[in-house]
């Protein structure tokens, strides 16, 4: 199914986003659950990616990728 959306978006979103950007776009051909329980937890710590990543990067690249989906959105609704 990954490969059906086009893959990860590593391009523009770099490594933070792509995979949200994924979901959204695989919510908009299929139904998409949500698990309400905690199936793995990964260990945090200084040194860790997301901890090394900035704020304003992260809220942009998740901004973006609910941006493109509005945007496909409003193209299947035809507005």
């Amino acid at each position: 199914m990954i490969l059906e959306f086009g893959g990860f978006d590593e391009g523009e979103l770099g490594h933070y986003g792509e995979d949200y950007d994924l979901v959204l776009k695989c919510g908009e051909k299929y139904e998409v659950g949500r698990v309400h329980h905690v199936c793995y937890r990964y260990r945090r710590h200084d040194d860790n990616t997301d901890v090394l990543r900035s704020s304003e990067m992260k809220i942009r690249n998740k901004t973006l990728a609910r941006m493109r989906a509005l945007d496909r959105r409003r193209e299947l609704n035809g507005h």
